[in-house]
């Protein structure tokens, strides 16, 4: 999902009709993280300056000019479901992985109006990747359960609601995906931060955990297939930081499996 959030973002601005005009944001900048794209003044330090050039590349920018009606869209690759239901569009496909990036609008769980999302899908659903496990790994338990939550450090808490063109989902299981919280529900505090862990025996991969200060929360398993090693997942101190809460929904939001390309 990485290093594709330009061109499936791009996509987001031409379908919202130009979200400012040109006068709007002179002063502003574009700004990447992960797969998002933000509107600052000044880029964070972690984040990555969207050059005029690029936005240019884009489609995203270009000389003022009178208004006019909008345009047609840049392309008509699309994903339906099962019963030729719309899923949405196609900004990007898998060369190798056989999956599409695709941009839709749906109303998540919890929100009051719908929204551009953004998700890597393939004909069962969210393809594994960039899964919920990758980004959930705070936790207010010491034993690493309930509630998961983000970082804020790559911009899931700023402080102007709206900032993103789109909502990055990911996959959380076969059957449910998830999404980042509102910066209105980010939290403060000392949390728990579950990490992988491995060692040759049981005993060696415990004390690896107790090392870093953590206790072993699920059983252990071989690494992967015809590997000596054996892995588990760790819960420790996660220390002082702000979190974002991680929800999930079901997958079945986005449609009804198989999906499939269709223009």
């Amino acid at each position: 999902m990485r290093g594709t959030a330009a061109i499936a973002l791009g996509f987001v601005a031409t379908s919202l009709l130009a979200v400012a005009r040109p006068s709007d944001v002179a002063a502003s900048v574009l700004c990447q993280v992960r797969k998002k794209l933000i509107v600052r003044d000044v880029c964070k330090p972690r984040e990555e300056t969207v050059t005029a050039d690029r936005q240019r590349e884009l489609g995203l920018g270009g000389p003022s000019g009178p208004s006019g009606p909008p345009g047609p869209g840049p392309g008509g690759l699309r994903l339906i479901d099962a019963i030729g239901r719309d899923v949405g569009v196609v900004v990007q496909t898998g060369l190798y992985s056989g999956s599409a990036q695709v941009v839709t609008e749906r109303t998540l769980p919890g929100r009051g109006a719908p929204e551009f999302v953004i998700g890597d899908l393939d004909g069962n659903g969210l393809v594994p990747g960039n899964d919920c496990d990758d980004v959930a790994v705070y936790f207010k338990t010491s034993t690493c359960q309930g509630q998961a939550y983000s970082d804020c450090r790559d911009g899931e808490c700023s402080l102007t609601p709206g900032e993103f063109l789109a909502q990055p989902i990911l996959r959380q299981s076969s059957a449910t995906g998830c999404f980042f919280g509102e910066p209105s529900e980010a939290e403060q505090g000392s949390f728990f931060r579950r990490f992988a862990t491995s060692g040759a025996t049981p005993s060696e991969l415990t004390r690896n955990c107790q090392f870093s200060g953590g206790t072993i929360v699920t059983i252990p398993t071989r690494c992967f297939k015809g590997s000596t090693f054996l892995c588990a997942q760790c819960c420790g101190s996660g220390g002082n930081r702000t979190v974002v809460p991680v929800h999930t929904f079901d997958q079945s939001l986005l449609g009804t499996p198989q999906f499939r390309l269709t223009q």
